[in-house]
């Protein structure tokens, strides 16, 4: 059967456009799966051996896992727990050697870029032994919303949490709201960590609008979200970074860490200090 010059013509077009659907979808599917994968090389930490139960994920949106192939390499945001009858050792950054006991939770997390950079070592619950040190700069621990020294021992205190409610929002927005009394002498307020406090109190009305703008999108939103920051002498905050958000809402996580970039506290007499701020949504 003798085409017309229209037919080729059709019969060219439906085959270009065809290949061109079967081009799109493809570099869709490896621009999904690039965006999924993870650098081999960019791993943060490794689990070098355990013994008993543990599980970890290693990374935030990893699979559950009970067995580990040594060195099993973690990544940013990566959780691992030892058992009852567990314990387990981890390499980090190379250099550090770290034990964790039996009943340890931590989660690992870059922190800050640049000649900042370190990694976030946060213990959920448990304790944990020094077996080799590192680069003291580079690793910092958090414990209780609390940050230590590697090998430093642990202690029970917490920081103070702002709660936040719908019920609570205050009706004039644009003036700061009056700081929690926290009876403070001008000597305490030379103390960094109660400077940090009364300055991020006087903004409570801001993280109250942030829980109102999202609870007129949806109904319920309740959670903590930890706030990981350094301050310099100077009083400006550097590196802020959400260590965990309990409300899963993206919105107000963007939301409040718009809020700290407005926060400026008071020249203090001190080296840079790290900070952990607990902020409750009710």
């Amino acid at each position: 059967m003798k085409l017309s010059l229209n037919q080729v013509v059709a019969f060219g077009l439906i085959a270009v456009i065809t290949a061109l659907i079967l081009m799109n979808n493809q570099d869709f599917t490896l621009v999904k799966e690039n965006k999924t994968d993870i650098n081999e090389d960019s791993f943060i930490a490794q689990i070098a051996n355990s013994v008993g139960s543990i599980e970890f994920k290693t990374h935030n949106e990893g699979k559950l896992l009970t067995k580990a192939n040594y060195p099993e390499n973690l990544y940013h945001k990566s959780t691992v727990s030892s058992r009852a009858d567990g314990s387990l050792q981890l390499s980090i950054l190379g250099d550090w050697v770290i034990d964790l006991k039996e009943n340890t939770t931590v989660e690992m997390q870059n922190w800050g870029e640049g000649e900042d950079k370190k990694i976030l070592f946060h213990i959920i619950e448990g304790s944990y032994e020094v077996i080799n040190e590192g680069e003291k700069d580079r690793l910092i621990v958090l414990y209780k919303n609390k940050f230590y020294t590697p090998g430093s021992p642990l202690m029970q205190k917490q920081s103070l949490v702002m709660e936040v409610a719908q019920k609570t929002t205050t009706k004039n927005p644009e003036q700061d709201s009056p700081a929690q009394d926290f009876s403070l002498d001008d000597n305490k307020l030379l103390n960094p960590a109660n400077l940090v406090e009364v300055t991020v109190f006087k903004k409570k009305h801001l993280f109250e609008k942030c829980l109102a703008n999202r609870l007129r999108e949806q109904s319920q939103l309740s959670g903590r979200i930890l706030v990981g920051f350094n301050i310099t002498p100077f009083g400006a905050l550097k590196n802020t970074n959400i260590i965990d958000n309990k409300t899963q809402d993206k919105k107000i996580e963007s939301c409040v860490l718009d809020v700290f970039k407005q926060i400026k506290v008071k020249n203090y007499d001190g080296d840079k200090t790290f900070f952990a701020f607990p902020i409750d949504f009710r």
